[in-house]
């Protein structure tokens, strides 16, 4: 672990006072058996941390009590999701094509009742939201909460799938691929009272879409947009205020946001080189995380491949995977912890 020091309100802007100081912490979490693109890690405001390995296997991290596996109903290689609720209290590993586990204070469920597939779930970890086969091909958008499924009915979400939610589940990011729009995708916004309205079309299939605690702000990669400065992919900012406002072109995937939609974390690659992990804000624009930790005393520049993954509501807290030095994929975690003022 390595530890560097900086003033708030410098080049990290991962806060909004100016007066106070913090440390930043870089720890290694000593998780072994990651393949290149393991990146199923999670991090609640409370610093616990939900970690997969190549094998299906679950984790907790924290660190006071280190590295503790959880039980899981079965393994399997290539497990998209470990998230894990703000206090911590509440676990979902699910694949959307497979089995799935819920931990909860009361015990550990598996979601995948009623052909529902799991995808995500709300930050407080008591909505679960995913979708149900609809015909022999398509599917629907539902979501679940305290062992009962709600559907999304309506014909014109058929092909839909929930990816995000908001802190409480009230509000749902939805996905849906159509081949007709050149590749592209469109997506939506869900609301608990089942109305739902469509938000622009043709987003990059490809990339990570995030929705903010409060469901207003949507992050997300937009395919061939009109007058886009940085060409045919771009990623985009959206609220019902604004409406799309272009913010960066280095991601390749934008990957989470805080609870205020002020910081964003991405990761991007060019061919032939490592994988890079940015910062957006709007006073600093987008910042190579690496680079930025170096000005405040955290050296990354003997690890390769850093995959950020995750960032808490308030943006205190980043978790990743990247290669140490001793050539080894484990998981880290970054901690921005106030001082005392004047430090």
């Amino acid at each position: 672990m390595k530890i560097g020091k900086f003033l708030i309100g410098t080049s990290l802007g991962l806060s909004v006072a100016t007066a106070n100081a913090v440390e930043v912490l870089f720890t290694e979490i000593p998780l072994d058996n990651l393949n290149h693109y393991d990146t199923s890690t999670s991090i609640g405001d409370s610093g616990l941390v939900s970690l997969i390995d190549s094998e299906g296997n679950l984790f907790k991290w924290s660190s006071d009590e280190g590295l503790t596996s959880l039980p899981v109903s079965k393994k399997e290689k290539g497990v998209s999701l470990a998230k894990i609720s703000n206090d911590g209290r509440y676990i979902l590993r699910a694949r959307s094509s497979g089995t799935a586990d819920y931990f909860t204070p009361s015990g550990v469920i598996n979601p995948n009742v009623e052909d529902f597939k799991s995808n995500d779930m709300s930050e407080d970890g008591l909505v679960i939201g995913g979708y149900v086969p609809h015909g022999q091909y398509s599917r629907l958008p539902a979501i679940q909460k305290e062992q009962n499924i709600f559907v999304f009915s309506d014909g014109q979400l058929s092909g839909y799938e929930i990816i995000d939610l908001n802190l409480t589940g009230s509000v749902m990011l939805a996905r849906s691929y159509d081949a007709s729009r050149n590749g592209g995708s469109a997506l939506a916004l869900l609301y608990s009272d089942g109305s739902w309205e469509k938000l622009t079309e043709n987003f990059n299939p490809t990339g990570l879409h995030t929705l903010t605690s409060d469901g207003d702000v949507v992050f997300a990669r937009l395919k061939n947009p009109e007058g886009a400065s940085c060409g045919h992919i771009t990623n985009f900012k959206w609220s019902h205020e604004a409406g799309l406002q272009e913010i960066d072109c280095q991601f390749s995937w934008v990957v989470d946001a805080t609870a205020d939609a002020s910081r964003v974390i991405g990761r991007g690659k060019v061919y032939g080189e490592p994988w890079e992990s940015y910062i957006w804000d709007k006073q600093n624009g987008t910042r190579n995380i690496r680079e930025v930790l170096l000005q405040h005393g955290v050296d990354l520049y003997a690890w390769g491949d850093i995959m950020v993954s995750d960032i808490s509501d308030d943006g205190n807290k980043i978790v990743g995977v990247g290669t140490n030095p001793s050539g080894v994929r484990h998981p880290f975690v970054i901690d921005i912890v106030p001082v005392c003022n004047g430090f």
